[in-house]
Order: C-alpha cells, then structure tokens, then sequence
C-alpha cells in the first residue's frame, strides 16, 4: 500500500523535457495557463520532494514546475555530472515554460544552482527564493581542504565505497530504505519518508534502493561552487528571500548567518528559522508556503 502524507499531492501533469539530449522528468501543479514558478531540488533528491510545496503554490495562483535533476528521480543518469550540466538542463527547463523572466526557488543545492543560473542570465528571473540553499563560505569545505582531503587515494576510495553500487546502496526491504533515510534526515517525518520511498525508490532483484544514480554527486566535488558564489550574492539584481534553517544538521550548510550577511544583496529578505532544520519546507510547511506566497505576490 502506498504511503500517503498530509498535504502532499502528486503533480496534475508529469512531462519530458529533451535537454541537449538528456531526458528530464518534469511535474506540475496548477493551472497550465497560471504563470510558472520554478522549483529546484537539493542533491540526493528529486521533483516529488515538492508534493508539499507546489500544491500550495498552485492555490495561490501559480504553476509550480519542478524537474528531475539529471542522475536524479526519473531523469535520465549520464555519463556527465557538472554544476554548469546542472544549470543548463535548468535553463532547458525554464525554456520549456515560458520566455518570459520568471521566479525561482530552490532548495539545498537547487538554491546554489539557481545562484549560478541568476548570475548568467539574470533577465531570465524576476524573483528569487532560497529555502536553507544561501551560498556560503565554510573553512570546512575550502578548495585546498577537498584537495588535501577527498581528493587523496583514501579520500577517493572512502567516497567510491560510499557511492557505488557495491556498497549497502541496496536494502532488503522498504522498512529498512526507509529506516536508512530516517537516520540521514533525523527530523523529518517518519510518515513523510515513507512517502518520499514510495516516490523515489525502486524494488529491484538486488533489493530496495533509490532511484537516483549515486555518480550525481559529482557536481559537489573539488572547490565547491557555492563559494564561488557567495562573493558574487551582491550583485543579484532580482529581489531575493532566503529562508534558513537555524537547526544545523550533518547535511545543512556549515556557515553561520552573520557570514553570509555582509555578502547580500540591497533589499534581500532573510528568515532564520531558529527551530527548524535543512528541510524548511518538510518541516514547516504551511509556514514556508506562506512566507514564500507573500514574497512572490500574485502577478
């Protein structure tokens, strides 16, 4: 029986979208004439982790538009994972949509993503909303320490037996799927990640697993583009809201608020959400809803 979750909702409509030849799982909420909004997951996830927040924006007047990133959910896997791939099955996305500037908001790594797409074509966005996804500048993730640390023979063999197939990516049953995720994302839901495995997650003859193809993480090796970002936050021309999770969790940004501060664009609008983790819009979602509904204001 598949599980269900209080507000979360499955698309209206589910397309493919060809990127330079790599095909991109996309779902919708709303009225297909409703102006688009575009919703970007973090990494390790994928389009449905919205079934909270787009049918809340869908009532509030809006057509949300998110897409499997490429490895991830139903997207195709590629031999090719880059930031600038990412970006530019983005863009292809917001192609499929509308010529028109629209708003943006992404979450986690989705919101760095859209930093980099802001920053090359800025026209193409009237708003922007990051929910726990503000670039940063973490001593911890330095360039020189990736070298010095990941970027080794026991780093890389450390990150291969973690990420193959080889590994425990495969569990025996969906009880166990999902008892390896709750452990991963502590705060969230147990109801809420049984939903998300029925969502994202396969039975295969090796056992349960996810459908995303652990190669994906490579965007996230060598100097980490989020702080290729953070100097450029200044020069953001849309208007800009980020939400952050004040809980810091083992998969949260490492930086502290007042960091990122000096760095932000005139005008930009930030929330610390003192009680809430990485997963602002699971954890709280008729807040963030709501917050990010008043932001965008009905066009």
């Amino acid at each position: 029986m598949t599980a269900t979750f209080p507000g979360a909702r499955a698309p209206e409509r589910e397309r493919v979208v060809d990127a330079h030849g790599v095909r991109l799982h996309v779902c919708e909420w709303g009225a297909s004439d409703a102006p688009p909004v575009l919703l970007a997951h973090g990494i390790g996830d994928f389009a449905r982790g919205f079934d909270l927040l787009g049918p809340a924006l869908a009532e509030g007047g809006w057509r949300a538009v998110a897409w499997d990133q490429r490895g991830h959910g139903d997207s195709d896997p590629t031999d090719l994972y880059s930031w600038q791939a990412d970006v530019r099955d983005l863009m292809a996305v917001a192609a499929s949509c509308s010529s028109a500037p629209m708003p943006a908001i992404g979450h986690s790594k989705g919101g760095s993503l859209l930093g980099w797409a802001v920053q090359a074509l800025p026209w193409r966005f009237s708003q922007l909303v990051l929910l726990d996804g503000l670039s940063f500048n973490s001593p911890g993730l330095a360039a020189q320490d990736l070298w010095n640390g990941l970027l080794t023979e026991q780093g890389l063999q450390k990150w291969i037996a973690r990420h193959t197939d080889g590994q425990a990516r495969c569990m025996p049953t969906r009880a166990a799927l999902v008892a390896q995720r709750a452990k991963a994302n502590p705060r969230l839901p147990q109801a809420w990640i049984e939903y998300l495995v029925d969502q994202g997650a396969c039975d295969t003859a090796e056992g349960w697993r996810w459908k995303h193809d652990p190669r994906a993480v490579a965007p996230l090796i060598g100097p980490h583009p989020s702080q290729w970002m953070l100097p450029r936050l200044c020069g953001m021309s849309p208007p800009l809201l980020a939400i952050v999770g004040g809980v810091r969790e083992s998969i949260s940004w490492k930086v502290a608020l007042s960091e990122i501060e000096p760095h932000l664009p005139p005008g930009a609008q930030v929330d610390d959400w003192t009680d809430i983790g990485h997963f602002v819009h699971i954890e709280a979602p008729p807040a963030t809803a709501q917050r990010v509904l008043n932001f965008l204001k009905k066009p």
